[in-house]
């Protein structure tokens, strides 16, 4: 129990650190909350767990939003590296 307690808030830390990351542009520090949550999801799921998931289900869409936000912010970023030939851009992005 005290340990679905302690993923339950690195759920919610996952969601505060991938807007705060986003919000400075640092998106491979959102990129590393994102695959924590998706990481403390499939535990949750494959531990039985996943009405715990349906408890926390702001922080999840929240989560869903933020990763759906961020993959189109990487992919916008990208296109533009490569239709300005920033291969520095290019290969960050890339990623």
């Amino acid at each position: 129990a005290l340990q679905l307690v302690e993923d339950l808030l690195d759920l919610k830390n996952c969601a505060e650190g991938v807007e705060s990351a986003m919000g400075r542009g640092d998106y491979e520090t959102a990129a590393k909350h994102i695959a924590k949550y998706r990481s403390l999801a499939q535990q949750f799921r494959q531990g039985g767990d996943a009405s715990a998931l349906e408890d926390s289900s702001a922080v999840l869409q929240s989560l869903k939003a933020s990763e759906k936000a961020l993959t189109q912010m990487v992919r916008d970023q990208f296109d533009k590296a490569i239709t300005n030939r920033d291969k520095t851009g290019v290969s960050r992005y890339a990623k």
